[in-house]
């Protein structure tokens, strides 16, 4: 599997607000491409810390497992399927 990952920063803020003069944290814009199926996915995240960028990546790896899994299997669906063919056969 290949990713191609651009970010976009959107602004920095405070990591405390209770501490005006802390570290600051940018707040960026993430679109995360898999090469293979063309899949876009979009996330807005902090990434000043490890956490931070684990969250963001496990995100977006979560909606590709969403998106990619295979539909769930329909029995009324297949039902139909057989007697439909059964009907064409006869």
């Amino acid at each position: 599997m290949s990713w191609k990952i651009e970010r976009e920063l959107i602004s920095t803020e405070l990591v405390d607000k209770k501490l005006p003069d802390g570290d600051m944290t940018e707040l960026s814009k993430i679109t995360a491409t898999h090469i293979e199926t063309g899949e876009v996915y979009h996330l807005k995240a902090r990434l000043g810390t490890e956490a931070d960028k684990k969250a963001a990546w496990d995100n977006i790896y979560a909606q590709h497992e969403e998106r990619t899994k295979p539909p769930a299997a329909d029995p009324i669906a297949a039902e139909g399927k057989i007697y439909l063919d059964a009907k064409e056969g006869s």
